[in-house]
C-alpha cells in the first residue's frame, strides 16, 4: 500500500514543499532499503523509461519553465504512486535526484549584484522538517592542495547521492530559529582562474587593552561606554583606510568594541568613502552592547549591513572566594542568520561563549553545513576555541577565525596568543585534521590605544605547506604591523 503523507495540499506553495513531501514518503518506506534496488532496477529498467521521462518533463517545466504549479506536480506524483504502489519509493528517489541536477541550472540564473537573496522558509509544509540548500562554493576546499583530502562519509541514505540540498529536521537548539541568506556579490576576483594566485587576506584586530567592563556590587559584569568615542571612531577609520591600501579581503574585530552609534557611523563612512569600489569586502565588526543585548554585525565593504546575531549565553566565572561573576544579558533575539557568499562559503558568525557550546555548534554545522565560522570574543583563554575549531575542520572541513580582545588576554600575561585562524589539513592517509595558527600582541602596546596592531593572514589555497606531525595544508603567510597612537590623531 502507498505510504501516503498526510498533507494539506493548500499548503503546497513551492517546489521545495514537494521535495520535502517526497523525502518524508521515502523515509516512511526506509530510504536506505530502496537505494540499491533503485540503481540496479529502476534506472536500468527500460520499461520504466516512459515513467521517468514523464516525471522529468514535469520537473523541468516546474523548476525551469514554471508551466505547472508545485501543487499540480505533487498531485501528478501522488497519482503515479497510487497507480504503481510498488514504485512509490523509487519515484521519490528519482524526483529528489533530478531536482538536485535541475537546481544547478536554476542557480545559474544571476540576480543583480549587491543583493541579498533570502533562503529562509523555502519550505513550510511540515512543522518538523525543512528544505536546506547546501552551499558548496567553499574557498578553502577549492584549492589544489586540498584535492588530496579523503572525502568523509558524513551523509547516509539518499543524501550520499544528493549534493546541493538536504531535508533536515528542524533544529532543537534551545528553540532558536536558523535562517540562511545569500549575498550576491562577485568579490573574490579571479578565484576560479587557475592561472592566477588564489589567496584570501584576513586582518585580525585585537583592538584595545582597555577593560570594557565594570564590576557591580551584585557580581554582575556590566559594559561601560568610551570616554571619548570620537577618538575611537577616528582610530577605526584610520585602520580601515590602511587595510584598504593593503588589499585586505576580510576584517574581524573582537567582542564588545563597538557601540550602536559607532557601527552606524562606520557604515555611513564606508558607503561614502568606497561604495562598490572597496578592496575590503567583508567587515565582521565585532559586537556592541545596547539595552543589555550583546549583538554582532557583519558589514559589506560598501557599508551594507548583511546580518546581526545576538549573544545567547552569558559569560560567567567563579572567583577565589566562590562568588559568581556574570555578564548581564537581557532579552535577545532567538534568530540565528547565516550568510552564503560566492567564492567563500556559508558563514556562521557568533559571539564568544556561544561558539564553544559544542552540542549546539556540532548540530548546526552538521545540519546546515556552514564552512566558515567567525568568532568575535573577549576571552581570557583560547583552549576551548581551538579545540572546537580543530574538531570542526576535521569533521566538516570548516575554516575558523577568532578575533579576541587584548583586554581579556592581558589578565593572564602579556605577549601571549590572543586569537587564531584555523583550517583543515591533511594528516595520515589524507584524513582531515585541523590546525590553528595563533597570533600574539605586543606587551608594549599602550592600554589606552585603539587599533594599534593588526595581524594579517594570507591564505594561498594552491600552495602547499607542511605542518607539525607531517600534516599538509594550504600555505599561510602571517605578519603583524604596529602603529603608534599618534598616527590616529
Amino acid at each position: 500500500m502507498f505510504e501516503r503523507k498526510n498533507v494539506n495540499k493548500a499548503e503546497i506553495k513551492t517546489i521545495y514543499d514537494v521535495i520535502v513531501c517526497m523525502y518524508l514518503i521515502l523515509k516512511a518506506y526506509g530510504e536506505e532499503v530502496y537505494l540499491q534496488r533503485y540503481f540496479d532496477e529502476f534506472i536500468s529498467d527500460q520499461k520504466m523509461l516512459e515513467d521517468r521521462s514523464e516525471i522529468l518533463s514535469y520537473l523541468r517545466n516546474t523548476v525551469i519553465n514554471k508551466l505547472f504549479s508545485p501543487l499540480q506536480i505533487y498531485e501528478f506524483l501522488e497519482f503515479k504512486m497510487e497507480e504503481k504502489t510498488e514504485m512509490a519509493p523509487f519515484y521519490c528517489i528519482f524526483v529528489m535526484l533530478q531536482f538536485d541536477l535541475l537546481l544547478l541550472r536554476q542557480e545559474s540564473e544571476r540576480h543583480g549584484l549587491d543583493t541579498i537573496i533570502p533562503y529562509d522558509k523555502l519550505s513550510t509544509i511540515d512543522s518538523e522538517w525543512t528544505y536546506v540548500p547546501i552551499f558548496r562554493d567553499n574557498f578553502i576546499m577549492d584549492g589544489a592542495v586540498m584535492d588530496q583530502v579523503r572525502d568523509k562519509k558524513i551523509n547516509k541514505g539518499v543524501w550520499i547521492y544528493i549534493k546541493d540540498y538536504k531535508v533536515i529536521g528542524h533544529s532543537n537548539i534551545q528553540d532558536y530559529e536558523i535562517y540562511i541568506d545569500r549575498y550576491n556579490v562577485d568579490w573574490i576576483k579571479n578565484q576560479k582562474n587557475k592561472q592566477v594566485k588564489r589567496s584570501l587576506k584576513i586582518a585580525m584586530v585585537p583592538f584595545s587593552r582597555k577593560n570594557m567592563f565594570v564590576e557591580l556590587q551584585n557580581g554582575v559584569k556590566e559594559y561601560t561606554p568610551y570616554e571619548n568615542e570620537e577618538y575611537v571612531y577616528k582610530c577605526c577609520i584610520s585602520l580601515l583606510e590602511k587595510l584598504e591600501r593593503e588589499s585586505v579581503d576580510i576584517v574581524v574585530f573582537p567582542e564588545l568594541v563597538m557601540t550602536l552609534e559607532l557601527k552606524d557611523r562606520i557604515r555611513k563612512w564606508l558607503n561614502k568613502k568606497f561604495g562598490a569600489q572597496s578592496n575590503t569586502k567583508l567587515i565582521f565588526l565585532g559586537s556592541y552592547y545596547e539595552n543589555n543585548v550583546n549583538r554582532c554585525a557583519l558589514l559589506a565593504g560598501n557599508g551594507r549591513q548583511l546580518l546581526t546575531n545576538d549573544k545567547r549565553n552569558a559569560f560567567e566565572y567563579r572567583d577565589s572566594h566562590g562568588n559568581i561573576h556574570r555578564e548581564k544579558l537581557g532579552n535577545f533575539s532567538k534568530i540565528i542568520t547565516m550568510m552564503d557568499i560566492s567564492g567563500l562559503g556559508r558563514i556562521y558568525y557568533d559571539i564568544c561563549k556561544d561558539s564553544i557550546i559544542i552540542e549546539d555548534i556540532m548540530e548546526i554545522t552538521g545540519k546546515y553545513r556552514n564552512n566558515f565560522n567567525v568568532i568575535s570574543a573577549c576571552s581570557s583563554g583560547l583552549q576551548d576555541f581551538t579545540r572546537l575549531a580543530d574538531s570542526l575542520a576535521g569533521n566538516f572541513k570548516v575554516f575558523s577565525a577568532m578575533s579576541n580582545s587584548c583586554s581579556a588576554r592581558k589578565m593572564i600575561s602579556d605577549s601571549i596568543s590572543v586569537g587564531f585562524v584555523g583550517y583543515p589539513v591533511c594528516g595520515h592517509r589524507n584524513a582531515l585534521d585541523g590546525h590553528c595558527e595563533e597570533y600574539s600582541c605586543d606587551e608594549n602596546c599602550p592600554e589606552n590605544s585603539f587599533c594599534s596592531c593588526i595581524h594579517i593572514f594570507e591564505i594561498n589555497i594552491d600552495e602547499r605547506q607542511t605542518y607539525e606531525g607531517n600534516k599538509t595544508g594550504v600555505k599561510v603567510d602571517k605578519r603583524c604591523f604596529y602603529r603608534h597612537i599618534d598616527q590616529y590623531a
